[in-house]
Order: C-alpha cells, then sequence, then structure tokens
C-alpha cells in the first residue's frame, strides 16, 4: 500500500484508504495512513447497523476511539501500539 501511495503522489494524487476490520486491522491501516504524506482522511465503519464500535474493538485492552475533535489518535506504543485483552480472547477460543 506505500508503493501505491508513493505513485499516487509522484503523480500528484491523495489516497483515501478504507479498511473495514476489526480494531487490530483499523489500528494497521492508521498507523499507515500516518505514515504517507498524500492522504486526505481515514475511512473505517463507525457504528454500522448491526456492527457497533463497542464490538469492532473488543478483543483490545484500549479501544481506539474517535475523540472530541474528531480525530482517531495513532498509538504511541512500541508495535500497531495495541494490548490484546488476554481474557476476552481465553474466553473466546473454543478447542
Amino acid at each position: 500500500m506505500r508503493k501505491i501511495a508513493a505513485l499516487a503522489e509522484a503523480a500528484g494524487r491523495l489516497v483515501a484508504p478504507h479498511t473495514w476490520t476489526h480494531g487490530i486491522g483499523l489500528l494497521a491501516n492508521l498507523h499507515l495512513v500516518a505514515s504517507i504524506p498524500n492522504t486526505s482522511w481515514f475511512e473505517f465503519p463507525h457504528d454500522p447497523p448491526g456492527w457497533p464500535a463497542a464490538a469492532l474493538s473488543q478483543m483490545l485492552v484500549d479501544k481506539p476511539w474517535i475523540d472530541a475533535d474528531g480525530c482517531l489518535a495513532v498509538p504511541d506504543r512500541p508495535g500497531f501500539g495495541f494490548e490484546l485483552d488476554q481474557d476476552f480472547v481465553e474466553h473466546c477460543t473454543v478447542d
């Protein structure tokens, strides 16, 4: 995706990455957006019908959320900046 963004930048174009996934995928794509200069916004589901935002990131300890200014902060911890809720993961694990 970074190569596509670089080609778009060379052509004077913006890119608008889109993610329709769980919180881990959202944070991975958020890091992509933060690392490219030619993006204007980041598209992701926010409380779509039948899939509330609370369900989107239930496997994460700290849930990514839109702040009062309408921004989604890029975590500053190592890696993609998330920690799995091990108790929740264990609860959902099947043999």
